[in-house]
């Protein structure tokens, strides 16, 4: 079973990391999970977002992420369905960019 590991605050989100319960509870290096990205909670609306490892390693989610969820008034506008979730019914949120802003 999966648990929580940490929780490290950033100023977009809060980065949640996870491991085995197993491992957690025993320190036994057997039980480790590998290759679990962590997920992202938005601090914003709350939605839920997992990156890959090695997008967590290197920061590169910060500008994917800034690029598909600005806010109101920075380069690129979000989208919002009438519901106020994202394109998926989920709470994400989609970019609208004209396409000379380079989004």
């Amino acid at each position: 079973m999966a648990a929580v590991a940490g929780v490290d605050e950033h100023e977009l989100v809060w980065i949640i990391s996870w491991t085995s319960d197993e491992y957690l509870r025993t320190g036994n290096r057997d039980f480790r999970l590998v290759g679990n990205g962590p997920y992202l909670v938005d601090q914003l609306d709350g939605s839920l977002h997992q990156i890959g490892v090695v997008s967590a390693v290197t920061d590169g989610w910060q500008e994917d992420y800034r690029t598909r969820n600005s806010l109101p008034g920075e380069r690129c506008a979000p989208r919002r369905h009438a519901n106020g979730s994202g394109p998926w019914g989920d709470g994400s949120r989609s970019v609208r960019c004209g396409s000379r802003l380079g989004c």
